[in-house]
């Protein structure tokens, strides 16, 4: 794939350059430091999303256990502290999306 897009790229420039000079070299300069940049900041955004995505698992994981069984927690009347379990880990995640990407 990165074989193919660097023989695109370079027979593309290739053929500008011989078609209406050197001056649409900075077009293709351009566009290949923005596809960098765009892939270091896609690097650096998913750095703080990990912990993220770990508190995020772990509140889907007890919804999951949760819908199965929503006949014995009717029964036994564990509604609210599976609620407020679930609110306490849905407000953790938000806080902690809300300082990570603070910086962004």
């Amino acid at each position: 794939m990165l074989i193919q897009a660097l023989l695109e790229t370079s027979s593309v420039a290739f053929l500008m350059v011989y078609l209406f000079g050197w001056r649409p070299l900075l077009g293709v300069a351009f566009m290949i430091l923005l596809s960098l940049y765009y892939g270091g900041m896609a690097k650096v955004c998913a750095i703080p999303r990990y912990p993220i995505s770990k508190v995020a698992d772990e509140r889907v994981d007890i919804m999951n256990s949760i819908i199965p069984e929503i006949r014995t927690v009717k029964m036994y009347a564990w509604e609210w502290p599976f609620i407020e379990r679930v609110k306490r880990l849905r407000r953790y995640e938000t806080c902690h999306n809300k300082s990570c990407f603070f910086f962004l």
